[in-house]
């Protein structure tokens, strides 16, 4: 479970996937997300510290849901 204050994280959204930069995706980033239990979004700054504290979340999701396929 992906958490941030101690709060679950939902609906991430990954931005920057580069399809010449498969397999590695080095400037994917987390765009944004969303609280799970007040389904409120995260702000800047926290999805700052969701990226810190989770450093290859973005390679990971993209990766996971085959993201990389529905990117045009």
């Amino acid at each position: 479970m992906i958490t941030l204050n101690k709060r679950p994280i939902t609906n991430i959204q990954v931005e920057g996937i580069d399809l010449q930069d498969y397999p590695d995706f080095v400037d994917s980033f987390i765009g944004s997300a969303q609280y799970e239990d007040t389904g409120d979004d995260l702000s800047d700054f926290e999805v700052y510290d969701l990226q810190d504290k989770y450093p290859y979340l973005a390679q990971e999701l993209i990766h996971e849901d085959q993201l990389y396929l529905w990117t045009t």
